[in-house]
């Protein structure tokens, strides 16, 4: 054993990191691959619940808005990546 070389140690930390992009891009898409929308989902689910929700197109055209869904997809994962990077997890569907 020669002991640690700094080009073993830049391979291990560029797989690391490659490992963390792989891994965060699935989870990012995989989601995405359902059918329907989350959030009409969620107006639905709230609406049987309740038995009526008051101006629901506009809650949904907000809540939309709020979560950046009606983005396109690439400046979605833009945001992701970025929100990640800063440990800002944000608000969960």
């Amino acid at each position: 054993m020669r002991g640690l070389t700094v080009g073993y140690v830049v391979r291990r930390v560029a797989m690391f990191l490659f490992t963390i992009w792989a891994s965060a891009t699935l989870m990012f898409f995989i989601p995405r691959l359902a059918p329907g929308d989350p959030v009409k989902a969620m107006v639905t689910r709230i609406t049987s619940n309740a038995g009526y929700v008051e101006n629901s197109a506009q809650l949904i055209a907000a809540w939309r808005a709020r979560f950046g869904l009606d983005d396109p997809l690439f400046v979605q994962y833009l945001h992701y990546l970025k929100s990640l990077i800063t440990f800002d997890f944000g608000y969960s569907l």
